[in-house]
């Protein structure tokens, strides 16, 4: 299924129609479901130009330091001092 055109389905055949009742909603919905369901992605006959690559994702604890040096230091500190006791 293709996102985008799935989403754009979901936006006109939901969310900007008003339905009354539950049992109008769920008639728009299945609707909605119905289009999404025929869309899909196109037939791509050559392979990318470029190699696929993804960033690697960073551990929590060095957003943290990134963000609050000083306090990721003193926290670091104390853990030590904990250690050690």
């Amino acid at each position: 299924l293709s996102f985008n055109d799935t989403w754009l389905d979901f936006q006109h055949g939901l969310l900007r129609k008003t339905a009354g009742d539950l049992e109008q909603w769920q008639e728009l919905y299945e609707k909605a479901l119905v289009c999404a369901s025929k869309r899909l992605l196109p037939d791509r006959r050559r392979k990318r130009s470029y190699p696929r690559v993804s960033y690697q994702k960073r551990t929590k604890a060095t957003k943290f330091e990134t963000k609050n040096r000083g306090e990721a230091k003193q926290i670091r500190e104390d853990n030590r001092r904990k250690a050690h006791e």
